[in-house]
């Protein structure tokens, strides 16, 4: 037992063990010092640069200073996390909870708008002998993902150019995909001159058989057009580049309907279009009265004036075109093929039959569309 305390000191505990006495009021002042102490010490961790969006977080036991970029909610007060919620929970951020004084004043964060670049991939060297076009001034809704399909499969080493209206562009935009693709340089975006009119399958002839376009896409020397409506896939052992041989090709025409090879995917030599160009004309051709049907569309137009053209100096045909056989083993129209080909166009509308065998060899075929002007 422990003696009881001294009489003349009543509010002077002992302790076991130490003949000190502490009377209750100092007990009380040192309690409260050591918690303003250790809410001081909490507080000093954090400072507020002056723009008001960044905390800093003091380094302690030799850490590294962090600087932590906060967007702040400009009208409610508070961070504004990835996941759109206004929350300072841990599982919401990584860092210690900030006092609510520390978000006085806010100042919201600013947009920022990158540059569009050119860059490309490191080590990857792009084509300028052959390019992929791609021509639609609609904002149709699969067009993003059949232009980065055609980029996949080609490669990063084929340049593909999108021709469309400033509209079109600005709709495609709000697309994360497609802006980085173009911020790459994957895809590069041509304005279609403002008289261009792509309307109807007579409208489509008349642009693609003015020189215009073929002079813009210089210097490149194979062109690839595609569209909305068809697809190259990416379980064919063969490539766009294993047929560059061949100044025209495109899937074979069934001969009900006419003659030559569609050209909703085909592959072009843009020199010869242009010689072609400036020794006849499309539109005065299409409107002789009883004009045969491969003079009605630009494609079989072209065919024919390809067949057409003088040998040359060293006794080459004057343009190099496939057989049907080829013609089956790069595209897919209206004449079948049980050999599965590199690319197919408008399978839905001419080829429904085959769809089951279509689409599980060929399963991206469910992206494109039913049908454009070509």
């Amino acid at each position: 037992m422990y003696p009881p305390p001294s009489s003349s000191s009543p509010t002077s505990p002992s302790f076991p063990g130490s003949s000190l006495g502490i009377s209750k009021p100092a007990v009380i002042k040192a309690f409260t010092l050591l918690i303003f102490f250790w809410l001081l010490a909490g507080f000093s961790r954090f400072h507020r640069n002056d723009d008001g969006d960044t905390v800093t977080i003091v380094p302690q036991d030799n850490q590294e200073t962090i600087d932590v970029s906060i967007p702040v909610d400009s009208d409610i007060g508070s961070p504004s996390f990835k996941d759109g919620s206004n929350s300072n929970s841990d599982t919401n951020n990584n860092i210690p909870s900030t006092p609510t004084s520390l978000l006085a004043s806010p100042k919201p964060t600013k947009q920022v708008i990158t540059t569009p670049t050119t860059t490309t991939l490191p080590g990857v060297k792009k084509h300028t002998d052959r390019v992929a076009v791609i021509i639609e001034n609609r904002p149709l809704e699969n067009l993003i993902p059949v232009m980065l399909h055609f980029h996949s499969v080609l490669g990063p080493e084929w340049p593909i150019i999108f021709y469309t209206v400033p509209a079109t562009a600005a709709n495609l935009s709000v697309s994360a995909p497609f802006r980085r693709a173009v911020d790459e340089g994957r895809i590069e975006v041509r304005f279609l001159p403002s008289t261009a009119s792509l309307s109807s399958h007579r409208a489509v002839s008349l642009f693609l058989t003015d020189a215009w376009i073929w002079e813009d896409l210089a210097p490149y020397e194979k062109v690839l057009m595609f569209q909305d409506d068809s697809i190259v896939c990416s379980a064919s052992p063969q490539r766009v580049d294993d047929f560059l041989r061949w100044d025209l090709i495109g899937a074979p025409i069934d001969r009900a309907y006419g003659q030559g090879y569609n050209g909703g995917l085909s592959l072009r030599s843009r020199a010869l279009v242009l010689e072609i160009l400036g020794r006849h004309s499309w539109a005065a051709d299409s409107e002789v009265p009883g004009a045969p049907a491969n003079m009605k569309f630009e494609d079989q137009w072209l065919y024919t004036r390809m067949q057409e053209l003088p040998a040359r100096a060293d006794g080459t045909p004057g343009a190099n075109l496939p057989g049907e056989e080829v013609a089956r083993r790069f595209a897919v129209e209206t004449v079948w093929s049980e050999e599965m080909p590199l690319g197919f166009h408008q399978p839905m509308r001419w080829q429904k039959g085959n769809m089951a065998k279509i689409m599980k060899y060929c399963p991206e075929v469910g992206m494109i569309g039913g049908a454009a002007f070509f």
